[in-house]
Order: structure tokens, then sequence, then C-alpha cells
């Protein structure tokens, strides 16, 4: 599968619905930065949208929801590894922002570390 050159990103503004939990209704909360990009190949398109104005990753997207299309016999598969990978790098990421924290205050110090960090020895 090769895609077409007519692959497009961009990044737009919508606005954000959420539910009126008083009307049951919905109300425009306000404008969200989204990133948006679509894939062509073969006569079929993959499509993807986005929070933020990440452009590569709309693209992978796109790609990813092409590919899909185009071998719905994988989609298990591409789901299984690209579950895993995401898996992986958010802890990863996860844990390079969180680090060890050291407070000063007139009592003394103390040190603050994540909740869900429990494999350190202290």
């Amino acid at each position: 599968m090769a895609l077409a050159r007519s692959a497009r990103a961009r990044t737009a503004r919508m606005m954000l619905p959420l539910p009126d939990p008083v009307s049951g209704g919905r109300f425009f909360l306000g404008e969200v930065l989204v990133a948006e990009a679509t894939a062509e190949a073969q006569g079929l398109q993959g499509y993807m949208i986005r929070v933020g104005d990440d452009l590569h990753a709309a693209r992978l997207g796109a790609a990813i929801m092409l590919a899909a299309e185009e071998y719905p016999e994988r989609v298990a598969r591409i789901t299984e590894l690209l579950g895993s990978q995401l898996a992986t790098g958010r802890h990863a990421a996860e844990r390079a922002a969180v680090r060890a924290t050291r407070v000063r205050f007139d009592g003394g110090e103390a040190e603050a570390y994540a909740a869900s960090d429990f494999t350190t020895d202290r």
C-alpha cells in the first residue's frame, strides 16, 4: 500500500460540546485546537482528528485507519501492537515527568514522590 500524494494535514479549531446535566441537552464549552489528517490510497481513505497541534501524530493516525480499512483481517493485530506500544510509551513518559521533589519550608525539608512509585527504596 502506497499513500497517495493527496495525504493532507492541517490544524483547525472546533467547538467542544459537553452534555448539560440539568437539561440533558448539549452546550458548547468553547473552542479547542485540533490536528486533522486524511490519507488516501487505492480509492480508500483514512481520517484522524485529535486534540492538539501534532500534525505528525494525526498523519500517523490517518495512515493506521487507512491500513485498517484496506486490511480488515489485520485490525486485531494492529490494535494489539499499538496498544502495547502506547502503554509502554505512556508509562515511560509518566516516569520521566514525575521526579522526586524536595520542598523547603519553615519546619524543615520534605520529599514528594509519585503515588504510584513503590519501586524505589528511600
